[in-house]
């Protein structure tokens, strides 16, 4: 069942790593983090639910806000130095759901991209259209901060 959750952690721990300092990156891996969120009651089964992946921020210092298919918020929070966890459904990403970070806006408005099960994809940039239309769920969007 761990194959069903990789990637919201994957998220996270790039989240955590690289595009925003903070403890736990140095610190947990995603075993620890998986373990924790099954333990806790946030798996439900079949991946990491937005709450599941909100948790797993918080321990480790990162507070996050799910957001609807706001295009002009997610460009703000980007050029702001937010990182933004995706869930994304069926297209370019996954076939069925799938956890990526939005890491930033290039000179032409694309968004740059960390896959977490992609090389390929990583560091790309995609129409902010195609991430909207492939986004799964009403509020997919989580715009990450460093808590206070």
């Amino acid at each position: 069942f761990f194959q069903f959750c990789a990637a919201g952690l994957e998220a996270f721990v790039a989240v955590a790593k690289g595009v925003m300092p903070c403890p736990v990156g140095r610190l947990v891996k995603r075993y620890t983090l998986f373990k924790w969120a099954y333990d806790n009651g946030h798996y439900n089964g079949n991946g990491l639910s937005h709450e599941a992946v909100s948790a797993i921020g918080r321990l480790g210092g990162v507070t996050g806000k799910w957001i609807g298919k706001n295009g002009s918020k997610i460009i703000e929070a980007l050029k702001s130095g937010h990182p933004v966890i995706a869930h994304m459904g069926p297209g370019i990403f996954t076939k069925h759901g799938h956890y990526i970070v939005l890491k930033g806006v290039t000179d032409d408005g694309k968004i740059l991209v960390n896959d977490p099960n992609s090389k390929s994809r990583t560091g790309k940039a995609y129409p902010l259209s195609t991430i909207l239309s492939q986004s799964k769920t009403s509020s997919p969007f989580m715009i990450c901060s460093p808590a206070n």
